[in-house]
């Protein structure tokens, strides 16, 4: 499951974690009513008030645990630098807990950018650009019709 941040939607609360869930929330009747009813207002599902966010938190990580079947399962977040912050907020709760599950969570964050999940004390694995001889020859294997000016 993806999520993706972009820029005009930095200041909608909740809307990647919405993208990333999305899948999922067929699950949600099967949650405790507090965590239903926290995810479920966070998403506009339910008039149930502003919950606090380790109770969204904990209701995310329990719908992907819950998930049927019971199967490995990658979260991706690109691009989370442009995420809005409560969605960041979460999803570094939730990455916390993964460890005994067979979850996988994954995020792109461009360098320069402060995010909860810098801060989440969670792996993390620092890529750096291709060089020119490395560029080349990935356009080579995966576009090599281009021409010259598109190839630059």
């Amino acid at each position: 499951m993806t999520t993706t941040g972009v820029q005009s939607e930095t200041e909608l609360t909740f809307a990647g974690l919405h993208q990333l869930l999305r899948p999922l929330l067929g699950g949600l009747v099967s949650l405790p009513v507090p965590q239903r009813n926290a995810l479920g207002s966070a998403f506009g599902l339910v008039d149930a008030g502003v919950s606090e966010l380790s109770l969204i938190g904990l209701a995310s990580l329990n719908l992907c645990q819950r998930r049927p079947p019971r199967r490995p399962l990658m979260l991706i977040a690109e691009d989370a630098q442009l995420l809005d912050r409560p969605t960041c907020d979460v999803l570094a709760f939730v990455a916390r807990r993964l460890a005994s599950d067979p979850i996988v969570f994954l995020a792109a964050i461009r360098d320069g950018h402060d995010t909860a999940l810098d801060r989440a004390g969670i792996s993390d694995l620092r890529l750096n650009g291709l060089d020119h001889v490395a560029a080349v020859a990935l356009v080579d294997a995966l576009a090599p019709d281009l021409g010259l000016d598109q190839r630059e």
